[in-house]
């Protein structure tokens, strides 16, 4: 017999609204939606999306970023376009001696580079020099006039990303790397907001041992601001981060659910649980719905999880 060889289906926003209040009868089984209905609950579904972050039903949004740093710099707003926050980076080295002031370097591989990347050179002073690529023939990475500050011994590490690439919204930061050459990462420790700005010297110039999330909450902010202490030296180029993404709202009747789909049923019915005080709905199936909603919601937080092994030590007395 033979099977589709899909894994995942998606729903779009008049769908789920759809689904909810067919589930509740306040509209027939295909009945085209009116744009009162579908902006009612499009309304009540972001409700939805956004207190659903809150409680911990996101385990789909765990997200993987890096920061660029720079030397002596405490303060990173992620709001900024200056600020180098991105989710994807690539890595290579040079293969050869690069002199101060060359406009060409060559590197191990060329592979996932290409040309208007931002492109950033160790230098022999260890500060990172950014540039963009100009050019790439083969292995050699042409880069714009006046070229590198410094000069550069081979094997150099060399870090690019995409000149479209931004960082994807951060809801909530969960833990902090630095990245030490390209084979070790070393935790940092996350701090509370009093226990961060109670530290000596914010300008004390080190390795990042410590560091501060703040959440800028407020209408319109996407991201918050990373605060390191040590104030980083040249010696941590980069650090890398988990974080929770933002779940996308959702805004025309094609939008597709930014969820996955073994929550689909539990936002169908949580849904249409929300839509009966503003649609009315009879008491007997209010309590079928409200039961099922629990369940469902209950069934998808089981889901939502990590699971770790079991791990057992014995003590010789």
């Amino acid at each position: 017999m033979a099977t589709s060889g899909t894994y995942t289906h998606s729903l779009t926003l008049n769908e789920v609204v759809s689904e909810a209040l067919e589930l509740i009868q306040a509209v027939g089984d295909g009945e085209t939606l009116s744009g009162d209905h579908l902006d009612r609950g499009k309304k009540t579904l972001n409700n939805i999306l956004k207190e659903w972050q809150t409680q911990g039903i996101h385990l789909w949004t765990y997200t993987e970023g890096s920061l660029f740093l720079e030397v002596a710099k405490a303060e990173y707003d992620f709001r900024l376009s200056t600020t180098r926050a991105v989710n994807t980076y690539y890595e290579t080295t040079t293969t050869a001696d690069t002199a101060a002031l060359a406009t060409s370097l060559i590197v191990t591989s060329a592979a996932n580079l290409t040309v208007g990347d931002n492109i950033g050179i160790i230098q022999s002073n260890r500060d990172m020099f950014w540039t963009t690529i100009s050019t790439i023939t083969g292995t050699t990475v042409g880069i714009p006039s006046p070229g590198i500050t410094l000069a550069t011994t081979s094997g150099a590490q060399v870090r690019n990303y995409r000149s479209t690439e931004t960082l994807i919204p951060v809801a909530r930061m969960l833990d902090v790397r630095r990245k030490e050459g390209t084979d070790y990462e070393i935790p940092i420790v996350f701090e509370s907001r009093k226990d961060y700005f109670d530290l000596p010297n914010k300008d004390q110039v080190g390795t990042p041992i410590q560091a501060y999330y703040s959440r800028q909450d407020v209408a319109g902010e996407t991201s918050g601001i990373m605060y390191l202490w040590n104030s980083p030296d040249s010696s941590v180029p980069v650090i890398n981060f988990t974080y929770e993404r933002k779940i996308q709202v959702m805004v025309n009747a094609t939008d597709t659910l930014d969820v996955p789909d073994y929550a689909h049923q539990a936002i169908i019915y949580n849904l249409a649980r929300k839509l009966i005080p503003k649609f009315g709905c009879g008491a007997e199936l209010a309590a079928f719905i409200v039961g099922e909603s629990e369940a469902l919601l209950g069934n998808m937080l089981s889901f939502d999880t990590t699971l770790y092994p079991i791990k057992i030590s014995m003590k010789r007395y």
